[in-house]
């Protein structure tokens, strides 16, 4: 779609196929507000545009429903993840950030980010114009990635727990031990090595442990390890290096157990987004137009919604069954690990979780994987920068530019800049036009 409009002199112009930066598409979105419509049924209604800048160097255009947002307070559960391949085509965009929030057991998608750098700064950036614009807005529960950057800005902004997606972890752990830094078994037939598989299994079970018992749960497994390979010390030696030099590194000291366990949680993955996006991407080409990109993925959120409560009808009675089933295995296993006066060990717990984890979970692992290499939209390694001390974050200025556009009518606020109190307290001047933070609540209430 090719949005048209007559200029002053009365000739035909229209938007873009391409910008050469965020501000050049964002100004052009005064110019054709009608880009943010989009049909809700039979009820047609419009989104807001704001663009954010930081002094980090950091530039963000924000899409969301305003009337939407309102709806989520601060007994929300929040799910965010990026996408790369369908990024508009904009000089700078790095990713395109969706951010989903349930209530009444619903998910749905309130909010879409053009980001151009990923560093702790820059989501702080986003996080702070949320919470300026939308007060109530203070998700107790935010379920994402692994991604540090992101993690931490979430922490600091909301004071939330922040929870990695448990699908992205079994994804990581599959895909590592099939890499060639390690070929503990082959990528596309894991049965043929049935101890492996054995292994990988109740490495997937220790984020459904309590956080304190999961390093006991890996000493469980490391023993397995050299009982299981004690006379090949070829594979001893490929999963010690694989146990120690990845997993503890990676996953018990600089993720923790604190941040992969999902005990006692019902929304454990992302999923609801990862299917958001596997649909856009169905949609959407590779690097869209920038009115392409606008259009396209608002119109398919009701389309997305009929899509998923269509695949819910379709799913069979027996499909039904075995996620029910495994779900009360869980549950079931949970109250068993903490029952008195005789709770099941930690041991046990593992041996009985893995022992069920043999068949449609395992396989949809697998499935899960060989999708994201076809999409190339899961990378391997976190890029993200995580350049940021908690000092250097509390002394950060954000410089919040807010002109709201909407399809009936736009107004633009003074840029405004908060300040940290430390400023003052280590005898540094205060810049002018910086709002303290002691005068934050009352100017955005007078904003409003």
């Amino acid at each position: 779609m090719t949005i048209w409009r007559a200029n002053s002199s009365g000739e035909k112009s229209k938007m873009e196929d391409r910008y050469k930066s965020l501000r050049d598409f964002y100004e052009s979105l005064l110019e054709y507000p009608e880009v943010l419509t989009y049909n809700n049924g039979s009820n047609k209604q419009s989104l807001t545009a704001d663009f954010i800048s930081s002094s980090s160097q950091s530039h963000h255009l924000v899409f969301y429903d305003k009337h939407l947002m309102a709806e989520f307070d601060n007994n929300n559960d929040m799910f965010a993840d990026a996408t790369f391949k369908i990024c508009p085509n904009v000089k700078g965009v790095s990713q395109v950030l969706t951010v989903m929030c349930k209530k009444l057991n619903t998910t749905v998608p309130c909010m879409w980010v053009f980001m151009t750098r990923k560093t702790t700064k820059a989501y702080i950036a986003i996080w702070t114009f949320v919470k300026k614009k939308f007060p109530s807005f203070k998700p107790f529960r935010v379920t994402c990635d692994y991604e540090k950057a992101f993690m931490k800005s979430v922490r600091k902004a909301f004071k939330a727990h922040v929870r990695g997606c448990y699908f992205h972890f079994a994804q990581a752990i599959v895909r590592k031990a099939k890499s060639k830094d390690y070929r503990l078994y082959k990528r596309n037939n894991a049965k043929e090595n049935p101890k492996g598989e054995q292994i990988i299994k109740k490495l997937l079970v220790l984020p459904l442990l309590p956080a304190n018992n999961i390093p006991e749960g890996f000493d469980v497994i490391l023993k397995l390890v050299k009982k299981l390979f004690i006379d090949e010390p070829k594979y001893l030696e490929r999963w010690s290096k694989f146990l120690n030099n990845y997993f503890t590194k990676e996953w018990m000291k600089k993720v923790k157990p604190e941040t992969f366990s999902v005990f006692n949680s019902v929304d454990r993955t992302n999923n609801y987004l990862e299917s958001y996006h596997r649909t856009l991407n169905k949609f959407i080409r590779a690097n869209p137009t920038t009115h392409q990109f606008s259009i396209k993925q608002i119109n398919q959120q009701s389309k997305w919604d009929l899509e998923r409560a269509a695949q819910v009808m379709k799913t069979t009675d027996a499909r039904k069954s075995t996620l029910k089933l495994r779900e009360n295995i869980i549950r079931d296993a949970w109250i068993q690990i903490r029952a008195e006066p005789r709770p099941w060990t930690v041991e046990q717990f593992i041996n009985e979780l893995s022992g069920y984890n043999d068949t449609s979970f395992f396989e949809n692992i697998e499935q899960s994987i060989k999708l994201a290499d076809e999409n190339e939209d899961l990378e391997d390694s976190d890029d993200s920068v995580d350049d940021d001390s908690d000092s250097d974050l509390e002394d950060f200025e954000y410089k919040l530019e807010c002109e709201n556009v909407n399809v009936e009518s736009h107004k633009t606020e003074e840029p405004v800049t908060i300040a940290s109190s430390q400023s003052a307290k280590r005898g540094r001047k205060t810049p002018k036009n910086v709002v303290p933070r002691k005068s934050q609540r009352l100017l955005l209430k007078k904003q409003s």
